[in-house]
């Protein structure tokens, strides 16, 4: 059986992947993040931000360290429409 040509010819299905793929034989499978690589990417991006806005309304002065945190997380918000722009 002739290999999968991944690069000039990649599966774009679970149904393109070679029936005998040893690690599919071994229980493993591809995500839905696997087909949809940008998507997933997206998604990553609008989780991480909705994280770091909570995390940022948290109060000042927080004990433990919390409040390097918040800044952290300001940071980060500061950063991702640079990551956004990255991301086709």
């Amino acid at each position: 059986m002739e290999p999968p040509d991944w690069s000039a010819n990649p599966p774009r299905t679970p149904e393109d992947l070679p029936a005998d793929l040893a690690a599919l034989n071994r229980g493993h499978r591809v995500n839905a993040y696997f087909w949809d690589p940008q998507g997933a990417i997206k998604l990553f991006l609008n989780d991480a931000e909705r994280i770091c806005r909570e995390i940022s309304q948290l109060p000042p002065n927080l004990p433990d360290g919390l409040d390097q945190a918040v800044a952290a997380a300001q940071t980060t918000l500061s950063e991702l429409p640079a990551l956004r722009k990255e991301t086709p």
